[in-house]
C-alpha cells in the first residue's frame, strides 16, 4: 500500500472535524447537566433535612422559652450553648426590626404612642425563630398605635398560635 493511500480525504478529515466537534459539544452539555442535577439534589437534601428537624426545632424552642425566663448564669449559658449548636443545623433567631413584618412577625397588641411611629415594633414579647430561612415561629411584637388613631387599644396579652413552616403569619384584624 502506498502513502497517499492511507491519508483521509480533505471531506474525510473534514467528517472527522464535525464528529469531534458535535461530541465535545455533547460531553460538555451533559456535564452541565449533571451539575444542575447535583444542584437539585443538594437543595432538595437541604429541605427534606429541614423537614426532619422542624418537629425537634420546635420541641427545642419551646424548651428554650422556658430558659429565657431565668436570670441564672448557668441557664443562660444553656440557653446560649443551645442556640449556638442548633444554629449548625439552621435555626436562627429573627432579628427585630423597627417596622413590624408581616412575613416574619405577629402582632399579639398594641400600645398607644405619641413617641413611635404608628405601626412601629414597640416590644418584642416573644423571639421569632428561622430554620434555614423559613419560619417556625414568628416573632410576637406589640405595636404602636397614636393615641389620636388608637382609642381604648391596650396591649394584650394573647399568645400568638403557631403558624406552618414556609407560611407568613397573618396579622389580626382590628
Amino acid at each position: 500500500m502506498t502513502d497517499k493511500a492511507m491519508r483521509p480525504t480533505s471531506s474525510e478529515l473534514a467528517d472527522i472535524q464535525t464528529s469531534i466537534a458535535q461530541l465535545t459539544d455533547l460531553f460538555r452539555r451533559r456535564l452541565m447537566d449533571d451539575k444542575v442535577k447535583a444542584q437539585t439534589i443538594e437543595a432538595l437534601t437541604r429541605q427534606v433535612s429541614g423537614l426532619q428537624l422542624q418537629p425537634l426545632c420546635r420541641e427545642f424552642i419551646l424548651m428554650l422559652d422556658r430558659l429565657s425566663t431565668s436570670d441564672d448564669d448557668f441557664v443562660v449559658s444553656i440557653r446560649e450553648e443551645t442556640l449556638e449548636v442548633l444554629s449548625h443545623y439552621g435555626l436562627t433567631t429573627i432579628e427585630g426590626t423597627p417596622a413590624f413584618d408581616p412575613t416574619r412577625q405577629s402582632i399579639i397588641g398594641t400600645v398607644k404612642s405619641d413617641e413611635l411611629p404608628d405601626g412601629a415594633v414597640a416590644k418584642v414579647m416573644k423571639p421569632g425563630y428561622l430554620l434555614n430561612g423559613v419560619v417556625l415561629r414568628p416573632q410576637a411584637v406589640i405595636v404602636a398605635k397614636h393615641a389620636a388613631s388608637a382609642p381604648q387599644q391596650q396591649a394584650t396579652a394573647a399568645v400568638p398560635q403557631p403558624e406552618t413552616a414556609g407560611n407568613p403569619p397573618e396579622p389580626p384584624q382590628q
